[in-house]
């Protein structure tokens, strides 16, 4: 909103940036402080007045359809908000959990110590060890020489055996990533409670990670759909997943950062392009390839702790949130936001998440 000339063209009618000033002496207006060009409130609570409305996103006061993203459209120019600070934290309590579920039942860290009514049975345990003497990693990690050794060696360290050693780690890698892409790749509004707030993904995060790992534990010896063989593949399917969503959110950041650079916008607008639908890297090959990596680790990882069966099930909760809710929700935002150039972008990479089924 600019100024008008009337209301500050003399002194009895100054201007008070966020407060009530009287027009000519009838009606008053009121300026919102994003008015002044040089008065930049460097954080400003996220309301619902604030929420963007347009083609692909709701009216503020519309409610809020089931195909939609909350606070897509909306940024944040902090990273550290009390919001992604809890994520953080949440994951790395997560972490001291699992730990205390994988280590050896006699270790003074082990959560048996403390609860010995969730020890597992003798059965298990027993079986437990019998796995730790026939675990190997899968192609290509088996053709590293000496890397089974290590996980040997390292999980006798942490009290660990070879394979608890081995998904504990699994847990250490895609928790990184979690916390790479929400402190530093993430741009979109993460408030920390309500809908899509820190506080509720990150319980349902550690709850489901914590509940899969109890299967594996406590179960996985009376499981008819488990074997040895799912745990082991499950760890490459687990890393190719990760560096895929790792890998996509990579580019889609490097991208971001180069089209907003000053520089880059004169470029594009001299050439008469506009450049904001990203189209190289994994997203030429289909059009949401983060989704694809997490579909693969989530479902690997499923297998490697419940079996094939409840593989399957996390395979068909997360995908059809995905292709149901998220993949149309995002898809209309960046039609109705990118116009010609998102339509381009479609009609050139057909596939969703696999080329050829999808």
């Amino acid at each position: 909103m600019i100024l008008s000339h009337t209301a500050t063209s003399s002194p009895s009618r100054r201007s008070y940036i966020g407060k009530s000033i009287p027009l000519l002496q009838s009606k008053e207006i009121k300026l919102p402080s994003s008015s002044c060009p040089l008065l930049k409130p460097k954080s400003q609570k996220m309301s619902k007045d604030m929420e963007p409305s347009g083609p692909g996103l709701r009216p503020p006061n519309d409610p809020e359809p089931p195909l939609q993203y909350k606070h897509r459209g909306l940024y944040e120019s902090r990273r550290f908000t009390p919001g992604r600070i809890f994520f953080v934290f949440a994951r790395l309590i997560t972490l001291i959990i699992i730990y205390s579920l994988l280590v050896s039942p006699s270790s003074p860290t082990s959560i048996y110590r403390s609860l010995p009514i969730l020890k597992p049975s003798t059965r298990q345990l027993d079986f437990a060890k019998h796995h730790a003497q026939t675990f190997s990693l899968p192609f290509p990690f088996s053709q590293i020489p000496g890397l089974d050794e290590v996980l040997i060696r390292l999980g006798k360290r942490s009290n660990m055996s070879a394979p608890n050693f081995t998904l504990y780690t699994l847990h250490i890698l895609f928790s990184l990533m979690f916390t790479h892409y929400t402190l530093l790749f993430r741009r979109e509004y993460f408030p920390l409670t309500g809908d899509g707030g820190s506080l509720s993904v990150s319980s349902a995060v550690s709850v489901i990670d914590i509940v899969q790992v109890l299967l594996y534990t406590h179960t996985s010896v009376y499981n008819p759909t488990w074997c040895e063989g799912l745990f082991r593949w499950g760890v490459l399917g687990v890393v190719l997943g990760v560096g895929g969503q790792w890998w996509s959110d990579w580019v889609k950041h490097c991208f971001k950062m180069r089209t907003s650079s000053s520089s880059s916008m004169e470029k594009d607008k001299r050439e008469g392009k506009s450049k904001k639908v990203l189209q190289s890297g994994p997203w030429s090959l289909v059009r949401h390839p983060n989704f694809t990596g997490f579909l693969l680790w989530k479902t690997a990882l499923g297998c490697m702790l419940g079996g094939w069966a409840f593989g399957g099930l996390v395979f068909w909760g997360m995908g059809s949130n995905t292709w149901e809710r998220s993949i149309p929700s995002i898809e209309v935002y960046m039609e109705g936001r990118y116009g010609e150039e998102w339509s381009a972008y479609r009609r050139r990479v057909k596939w969703r998440l696999v080329r050829g089924v999808y």
